[in-house]
């Protein structure tokens, strides 16, 4: 069995992070010397990522001497040295995300997560011409939420992806068939994607373990002095195969 859990914050959310250990933060994670601008908020954005995994991590006793073991794989992909843990971080904007997942058998769980920020402004069809099939964008243009429909295509695509650290320059090589939700990819195992509208942003979460048609993951708002949970239930299931 596998447990999954998410965590997001926006930059401008307080925090404790006096509370915070240094090892938490791995040591690719440094404020360069003289930043500007653009560099500051890199840093301030991977900061806060782990510190949201260093608080999911405290529902299990044995993950906070694991983070000291982060390290990133020859893609660029963060990785934990267990065969127990992975996770994965995805920000857009002002927002930062992670997802935690255990598992309790050695059977090591993947995951992997793509927000993109709702107030973002972008030129639908011009990117759907460079990535997606006619036939997904024959099916946009049926949509009446066309930001949901165009974001559902971008998402699901990045967070499978991101499973194996392959990155966008393989985006239009994902078959997706939105009607049928179903995917088809060489990049990444069989797995599922799930796909929400009910956050501050978009979201797709890629888990390697199909879970059950009702799985509820718990998503924490983490923000000093109290976080705030939710169940996500408008989910759009997607068969990764």
């Amino acid at each position: 069995m596998t447990k999954y859990s998410i965590a997001y914050a926006n930059l401008n959310d307080p925090q404790n992070w006096q509370d915070f250990p240094e090892y938490a933060l791995p040591s690719y994670v440094h404020l360069p010397e003289n930043p500007n601008i653009a560099q500051r908020k890199s840093y301030q954005r991977r900061r806060l990522a782990y510190f949201l995994l260093w608080q999911l991590g405290k529902a299990y006793p044995d993950f906070a001497n694991l983070m000291a073991t982060i390290e990133k794989d020859e893609l660029g992909r963060p990785q934990i040295r267990s065969n127990f843990f992975d996770f994965n971080i995805s920000h857009s904007g002002e927002w930062v995300v992670v997802i935690l997942a255990k598992n309790e058998t050695k059977l090591k769980p993947l995951v992997a997560v793509d927000i993109e920020s709702i107030s973002r402004k972008r030129n639908y069809i011009a990117l759907l011409e460079h990535f997606a099939t006619n036939a997904e964008q024959a099916w946009f243009q049926q949509q009446n939420q066309q930001s949901d429909a165009f974001y559902e295509l971008w998402c699901v695509r990045e967070a499978v992806l991101k499973v194996t650290g392959i990155g966008l320059r393989k985006l239009s090589d994902i078959r997706y068939l939105p009607q049928t939700n179903a995917l088809t990819t060489q990049y990444c195992p069989p797995g599922q994607v799930l796909f929400t509208t009910e956050l501050p942003f978009y979201m797709a979460i890629f888990i390697l373990i199909t879970p059950m048609p009702d799985v509820k993951i718990p998503c924490y708002h983490i923000s000093s002095p109290h976080h705030t949970s939710q169940a996500l239930d408008r989910i759009k299931l997607i068969l990764v195969n």
